[in-house]
């Protein structure tokens, strides 16, 4: 089941999104692509919607799944038949349309350590989200919070498990993202199947807001600013061809990096939905 979490997870074709990369806010703080097995009810009442399930939980104490301070709870992802699901977890999203987009608010929570520990590691993330299209403008805003329990148990059994991954599990993660898009075509009145977007967009990225207890962090890129610029051409809804520019400012506290470093890019792509 494709989680509901954000307003990119359950539509992650790459033609969706302009630049070439996925956002790191979809990337870094909510793992998409994100999927796990469960079930669930769905639904809808006029102009709003919901989706609410239990599936099996991301896993924090595992030899290849795990949490660490860079990518937060992405590497606790795993296939069904790889894992055995001793933990519950629930999420759901609640959306509601708005003029020309939706606004919407998702939210995960439930324990990680797979019965390895005998305390829970509670993790829960909470997800609001607002995009639109007013003309040929688009506008996409999100913000997330996650929190991790018990990161002193789970960093104290990573650092002691010869099959563990990493010991530098985050208490808590905070991201923004917010961006502008123009269809080029659209604003000049042009009548064409084709689309020209322009974008620019801003991310704050935070996998490890809050070093967690016991935690050995020595990844000098883990909390980030990152600017992106670029452009998207569409000769058809279904391919898109991309480059974009990004430029990242790093905000790391260790003597193999200092505040304020910057690092910069540019990246293409093809992208196909099939």
């Amino acid at each position: 089941m494709i989680m509901p979490m954000g307003n990119l997870n359950e539509f992650h074709e790459p033609n969706k999104f302009y630049s070439a990369e996925r956002p790191n806010f979809h990337k870094y703080l909510i793992p998409s692509t994100w999927s796990q097995g469960g079930a669930g009810i769905f639904g809808s009442s006029g102009d709003v919607s919901y989706r609410l399930y239990a599936t099996n939980a991301v896993v924090s104490t595992d030899a290849s799944r795990y949490f660490d301070d860079k990518y937060f709870i992405r590497k606790g992802r795993a296939q069904l038949s790889e894992l055995v699901a001793v933990d519950i977890a629930l999420t759901g999203r609640v959306e509601k349309k708005a003029p020309g987009g939706q606004a919407g608010f998702s939210f995960y929570t439930g324990d990680s350590t797979n019965g390895r520990i005998q305390e829970g590691g509670r993790t829960t993330l909470l997800v609001a989200d607002y995009k639109t299209k007013r003309g040929a403008f688009e506008y996409d805003f999100g913000i997330m919070k996650g929190w991790i329990e018990d990161t002193k148990e789970i960093n104290a059994l990573m650092s002691s498990d010869t099959l563990a991954g990493a010991n530098d599990v985050p208490e808590s993660a905070f991201g923004l993202l917010a961006e502008v898009a123009i269809h080029i075509p659209e604003l000049r009145g042009m009548s064409t199947t084709q689309d020209w977007i322009a974008f620019a967009r801003y991310e704050l990225i935070r996998p490890n807001d809050e070093e967690g207890e016991g935690a050995t962090s020595t990844d000098p890129t883990k909390n980030f600013n990152e600017f992106n610029v670029g452009l998207a051409w569409k000769p058809i809804s279904k391919v898109a061809i991309k480059a974009t520019h990004w430029h990242r400012m790093y905000d790391g506290k260790v003597s193999a990096i200092s505040d304020g470093v910057t690092a910069s890019g540019v990246d293409f792509a093809v992208a196909y939905e099939y």
